[in-house]
């Protein structure tokens, strides 16, 4: 297996090793994925520097971020194919922001009895090869305790003899710290919010949660309860850390499979001096992953990040010689459960392209609630990136009486929408035997006029909730109904749910 890493610093953020000083340490034959996310600013000169090289790689970064409204910072790791020209103003904010509140942090210190010299600090710090231009109020704490006046003035303070550099940093100079009233310095809320991933997205991109073990520490329910609320938020990924536990790596596993999240790997590395716990060297992976997760997630990864996906040109300039691979799928998904994306999911994974025609498309009722555009907005809340790129294509497909005119129709639609490239054609279902679209394709399968027609069944495997209820439409509009919402939103993924829900509470 070649060697991935996504997660690393260079001098241009918080540690020792340059551009240059790292790409004399790799073999581009040896590598499968490379990606530096530095602090808040996107390394375009290590990125141009991989491509030249003939590495795979993405603009990338790692986001100061928080959420205001639980008090809690953490990082985002962010990847995108081409420069996100909606995110970088911000990024160039956090980092102005950080500049000036470090200026008034240490004034501050120095007014109430603290022997430091911001120039000082600057130089230090740039001795240690840190970029001070990305130092933050830890950098300060840490940077104080060198000297035994700083010492005592803190036991004064504090009234504790023993305090560490850690625990005055969070108790003084946090946001949230027991004595941030008096120290903590404020310049607005300066880190990225939460709640404005939707606004800074773009298609083709990877938002993964960093480090959730460093984040959350021991506190695997906040953890749990984060997750839930970041996904309803467009986080589509979360990060294994070399040091994450079996036990976190399983909650990271489930909550994976639950909201089909990509896992980004690798190292943290910070080419520390020292082979501590947190900066790890290059390349180097959680033990407890399996050599199949890793190759199951970096096919994801290269997939997300559009490496793998055909491209339209491709179609439009009708390369006859090789056979793409297009997949069908034809369903009212009046509301899409949690069992339709995964059918979505596995044609997405299998096929160059993939059409979905929403049925019943002419008709509103009890069995069919949500009109097309509704149920377009429902899949557009997952699939957006997909959508955008032109991988996979929604359209309608109207009821009609007679089977052989309703397929004529949806052969017509499919040659509108996929036009002229040599084709296999494979129509995706999960219940073939009760599926009257599949099987009316079938019957007059003839009028289609292709070589390759093929039927690909997804099993339901694993689709009961935990009281034994199968997931079906059924059910769900059943539980919509009744108004159990909380049963209702077991059916669906957390974006779709409260769509679906404000839509049904409006009728």
């Amino acid at each position: 297996m070649k060697k991935i890493d996504m997660h690393f610093h260079t001098t241009l953020s918080d540690w020792k090793k340059s551009n240059e000083d790292i790409l004399k340490m790799i073999n581009p034959k040896e590598i499968d994925f490379l990606a530096v996310t530095e602090h808040d600013i996107v390394n375009v000169n290590m990125q141009k520097s991989l491509e030249n090289m003939w590495i795979a790689t993405a603009y990338s970064t790692e986001i100061s971020a928080c959420d205001y409204i639980d008090s809690k910072s953490m990082h985002i790791l962010h990847y995108s194919r081409e420069i996100n020209n909606r995110l970088n103003p911000n990024l160039e904010s956090i980092r102005n922001a950080r500049k000036e509140k470090i200026q008034i942090q240490v004034q501050k210190l120095i007014e109430n009895g603290f022997n430091i010299n911001y120039d000082e600090i600057i130089s230090y710090y740039k001795s240690k090869w840190v970029n001070v231009e990305n130092l933050v109020a830890y950098h300060i704490a840490h940077y104080i305790y060198r000297k035994k006046i700083s010492l005592d003035n803190i036991a004064k303070i504090s009234g504790k003899k023993d305090m560490t550099a850690d625990a005055f940093y969070k108790s003084f100079m946090k946001r949230w710290g027991q004595f941030a009233d008096i120290w903590h310095i404020d310049v607005g809320d300066y880190e990225f919010n939460i709640e404005d991933f939707n606004k800074i997205r773009v298609p083709n991109s990877i938002v993964s949660l960093a480090h959730p073990n460093v984040t959350f520490k021991n506190d695997i329910e906040e953890f749990s309860s984060k997750i839930e609320k970041l996904v309803n938020l467009w986080i589509n990924a979360i990060e294994v850390n070399p040091m994450a536990t079996k036990k976190y790596l399983d909650v990271i596993t489930y909550f994976g499979h639950k909201y089909d999240l990509i896992l980004t790997f690798w190292s943290d590395c910070h080419f520390s001096s020292t082979f501590d716990w947190k900066h790890w060297q290059l390349f180097h992976l959680n033990q407890e992953l399996s050599k199949k997760q890793i190759e199951d997630n970096m096919y994801r990864i290269k997939d997300k990040l559009a490496l793998n996906w055909v491209s339209n040109e491709k179609f439009e300039t009708q390369e006859f010689f090789k056979k793409w691979d297009l997949a069908v799928m034809i369903g009212r998904m009046n509301p899409p459960h949690i069992g339709h994306l995964r059918v979505i999911r596995q044609a997405l994974r299998e096929n160059d392209k993939l059409v979905i025609f929403l049925g019943s498309a002419n008709v509103v009722n009890e069995k069919n609630p949500f009109d097309f555009e509704t149920r377009w907005e429902f899949l557009e809340a997952v699939f957006f990136d997909e959508i955008a790129s032109g991988k996979l294509i929604l359209s309608y497909l109207d009821d009609c009486w007679d089977d052989g005119d309703w397929t004529a129709n949806l052969w017509e639609k499919l040659k509108v929408l996929v036009p002229g490239f040599n084709w296999k054609l494979n129509f995706y279902g999960w219940d073939f035997k009760e599926d009257r679209a599949i099987n009316a394709i079938r019957d007059y399968e003839n009028r289609l006029n292709i070589e390759n027609v093929n039927y690909i069944q997804v099993e339901r495997d694993h689709f009961t909730l935990p009281n034994g209820l199968d997931i079906s439409a059924t059910n769900l509009r059943n539980a919509l109904n009744s108004k159990d919402f909380e049963l209702a939103r077991k059916f669906m993924d957390e974006r779709i749910a409260p769509l679906v829900i404000g839509k049904w509470e409006e009728k």
